[in-house]
């Protein structure tokens, strides 16, 4: 069953452009079920006198524009926008609305680097290992990557060994693990190279018992070969990404 949703502020005639995820929105419920559904795309690009013009102009709400207003005007946190915005729409039940704000207040409360560090450990948590990668590589080649302490430095190295060794890059997992080793002797460090080593090993088994089995050998070598491929096409990326480092 398809649910459906009665809107409170009606649709606006002209959409609003946010330009930092580049998407455009023509309700609230849009804007704010979007965040809820890629909270780790959230920052203060939403709190802006052009937003707060789409929302007196084009959702005719100059009550709601004038609140918008007065907390950027008085360095109100994004919690506190947020909050306002969603208390004006019912796309959310009460504990999403919730839990969108306790995962603002958290992102506040860190530095920026720190919430850098969280997004991408979002990305890495939920799969999207690439960006998570580009994420961590524009960190290490920041100009203040010299905030972070041994142990915070040892922990990005960690996870950004453990994107590569899940797509299966291994060589560079193991020496992003090297790196984060130098920095501090983390447990799962440890553990992570021997995952690698054990994985490398049984292949190897495997390798060698089919040797003779040309199909699987021609489909080894395909596989390896898309591997490479893609990796050349990640490091390009990763290039030009730390190329436009902090």
């Amino acid at each position: 069953m398809t649910t459906a949703y009665l809107c409170p502020i009606p649709m606006a005639a002209q959409p609003y452009h946010l330009k930092s995820i580049d998407l455009k929105f023509y309700s609230l419920e849009e804007i704010l079920y979007f965040y809820k559904h890629h909270e780790i795309l959230l920052d203060n690009s939403l709190m802006e006198e052009e937003f707060v013009f789409w929302v007196r102009n084009h959702l005719k709400q100059p009550a709601l524009a004038e609140k918008l207003h007065q907390l950027i005007a008085g360095g109100g946190t994004l919690a506190m926008f947020m909050e306002v915005l969603l208390a004006q729409v019912n796309v959310l039940s009460m504990q999403e609305k919730e839990e969108l704000l306790s995962y603002i207040t958290k992102m506040e409360d860190k530095n920026e680097l720190e919430r850098r560090k969280m997004l991408a450990d979002q990305m890495m948590e939920r799969g999207k290992f690439e960006a998570a990668i580009l994420e961590y590589w524009r960190i290490l080649n920041g100009e203040r990557k010299h905030a972070f302490d041994d142990e915070l430095l040892a922990k990005i190295w960690h996870n950004l060994g453990c994107c590569y060794g899940r797509m299966l890059y291994d060589d560079q997992a193991l020496e992003c693990f090297k790196t984060a080793y130098s920095y501090k002797r983390l447990l799962q460090t440890k553990q992570a190279v021997s995952y690698i080593v054990d994985r490398r090993e049984q292949a190897e088994d495997i390798k060698s018992v089919k040797e003779d089995d040309s199909f699987v050998h021609l489909i080894s070598s395909s596989d390896q070969a898309q591997r490479n491929i893609r990796y050349q096409q990640l490091k390009e990326r990763i290039d030009e990404y730390r190329r436009s480092a902090l």
